[in-house]
């Protein structure tokens, strides 16, 4: 069993959500989805295998912003550079483990990556 896809919805500004996991992260965008006003609600990232999709929903409340938690997949190898990376890009580490290193997203999502179990 594998995961299609996850939706992280935000009530917030989607556009800063957006160049956060295409810019920050890397991930690569592959689709757009429109609303029939042709506003965006929705962008697409390939995560290999599955989608991570932002979404926009303007009837959530503010107070659930930063409700997901999302944890990546790395090496123990990449993970010295990932995390340089990251602080290159002034995104604060938050939290470190043997294991996983975490930080959040501009809506306050706590983001992370993770070898477990390879030390």
């Amino acid at each position: 069993m594998s995961i299609h896809h996850l939706a992280i919805q935000t009530s917030n500004n989607l556009e800063t959500l957006k160049d956060f996991y295409q810019n920050v992260l890397e991930l690569p965008l592959f689709q757009i989805q429109k609303a029939p006003d042709d506003k965006v609600r929705a962008y697409w990232f390939e995560l290999n295998p599955g989608v991570l999709m932002l979404e926009i929903n303007p009837d959530m409340p503010k107070v659930a912003r930063g409700r997901h938690i999302v944890i990546f997949n790395t090496t123990p190898e990449e993970r010295k550079d990932l995390e340089e990376k990251l602080q290159k890009k002034n995104v604060v580490i938050t939290n470190r483990t043997d294991f996983t290193f975490y930080f959040k997203d501009p809506d306050g999502n706590t983001l992370g990556f993770s070898h477990y179990p390879h030390k």
